[in-house]
């Protein structure tokens, strides 16, 4: 009996001692998802073209009807020039807007002389007007010409519509990204250069194999994780994509199911037998 309770005892200390002796951490599983991409990136907007406004004939410039600002139509009449050959009279000439748009700089006032190689002012098109937004390549290679995206405008309650019309992947000098122009539609002039848009991008649903973001650790080597196969925990590398909330994408290196570390990875051996 006596000889009975003391295997009893050592059967007991060996099994709390490999209890012991493996490392205790928290684990959860790799999931797969239905995700939808939906994108926001801050933008400056300008103007899409200048016009030059030239006079057709050598002259004095003895009307001009519109300032800095003003908001012109294609047709409108906006000076009037006098030629001025001695012993010749003839009406004035008109200069009529070349496009609709806004006056943005005015180069000569009543009373100059002025001719055909000096442009007379500069119309601006506000309509449409551009938003450019910088962008991450993964989400620059995945949009195409002629999407559309809706556009938030701090102070105007109502969002606009634009279409993506020029990708420009050489990038911005400051910041390095790709460039995204996008062509919004501004009949009443409301947005103007150098305001700031949101340019907010949808990309539809994909269906992504997704790790807990605690589970995903970084090395100089790349990213990795603790996958437990067998009541062991082994490093995996891993290509990781975008943080989705608590999640991270995972493009290669563990499948749906498989049982990551999330906690308690610090002191992790490659092949140390963990409990959890």
């Amino acid at each position: 009996m006596k000889k009975n309770i003391f295997y009893f005892i050592v059967f007991f200390l060996i099994f709390n001692l490999s209890l012991f002796s493996k490392m205790r951490v928290e684990a959860e599983k790799v999931i797969k998802k239905e995700i939808s991409e939906t994108y926001r990136f801050q933008g400056s907007f300008s103007i899409e073209k200048n016009v030059n406004v030239f006079p057709k004939i050598r002259g004095v410039l003895i009307k001009l009807f519109v300032k800095n600002d003003s908001r012109v139509k294609k047709g409108d009449i906006i000076a009037l020039v006098k030629r001025d050959d001695p012993g010749y009279k003839f009406k004035p000439n008109r200069i009529t807007a070349p496009i609709s748009g806004v006056v943005s700089r005015i180069n000569a006032y009543e009373g100059t002389r002025i001719n055909p190689q000096s442009p007379l002012l500069v119309i601006s098109s506000y309509n449409p007007i551009i938003l450019n937004v910088n962008i991450p390549e993964y989400v620059f290679y995945r949009i195409k010409i002629g999407t559309k995206v809706t556009i938030n405008i701090n102070g105007i309650e109502k969002p606009y519509s634009g279409i993506v019309y020029t990708k420009e992947n050489a990038g911005d000098p400051k910041t390095k990204l790709p460039v995204l122009k996008i062509k919004v539609k501004n009949p009443e002039y409301k947005i103007v250069p150098s305001v700031l848009g949101e340019a907010v991008i949808e990309l539809g649903k994909r269906e992504l194999v997704l790790a807990p973001a605690d589970a995903v650790f970084s090395s100089d080597n790349g990213y990795f994780v603790w996958k437990i196969e067998d009541g062991r925990a082994f490093k995996k590398y891993v290509k990781v994509g975008e943080l989705y909330g608590k999640y991270f994408e995972i493009k290669e290196g563990v499948s749906e199911g498989d049982l990551l570390v999330t906690f308690g990875a610090e002191k992790l051996r490659d092949g140390e037998e963990v409990i959890f």
